[in-house]
């Protein structure tokens, strides 16, 4: 019998751990990931053509508030909203992982008036090829 109350207890933790990591790792603004580049600009658009208000370096980290598709950067089309109301490559941000992991995030006014046009939204389609191929300041 106790054997089994320890069995069952020991699951119940296990599972109360895994899930509190699961949420929290999920959750807007719940990690701060470390900066892969010095100089990163942070942008108001998801793309290298909205203008760059914030840079960020090395010894920086940043949470993640939402993503959105934008510009693709070494193969990597995700951008990651700051705190700081930026933009930032994901492909600069330490998440490891790939692709749109939490909320995706809506259109600002900002990037909303910085559209060309056409319609088409700024950087949308092109590549930068890697990260030695950016000159400084980074993205």
């Amino acid at each position: 019998m106790r054997l089994l109350l320890l069995v069952v207890a020991l699951a119940l933790a296990l599972a109360l751990t895994t899930s509190a990591y699961y949420a929290d790792f999920a959750s807007p603004n719940a990690t701060a990931f470390a900066i892969k580049e010095d100089n990163l600009n942070c942008r108001l658009g998801p793309a290298t053509s909205f203008r760059a208000i914030k840079q960020y370096s090395t010894r920086d980290s940043v949470r993640v508030v939402c993503q959105r598709r934008g510009m693709v950067i070494a193969g990597n089309y995700v951008w990651n909203l700051t705190p700081d109301g930026c933009y930032v490559a994901d492909y600069y941000v330490a998440t490891g992982i790939y692709g749109i992991w939490t909320a995706e995030c809506n259109a600002t006014r900002s990037e909303a008036s910085a559209q060309p046009p056409s319609g088409l939204p700024p950087g949308v389609g092109t590549t930068v090829l890697s990260s030695s191929a950016a000159s400084s300041p980074t993205v």
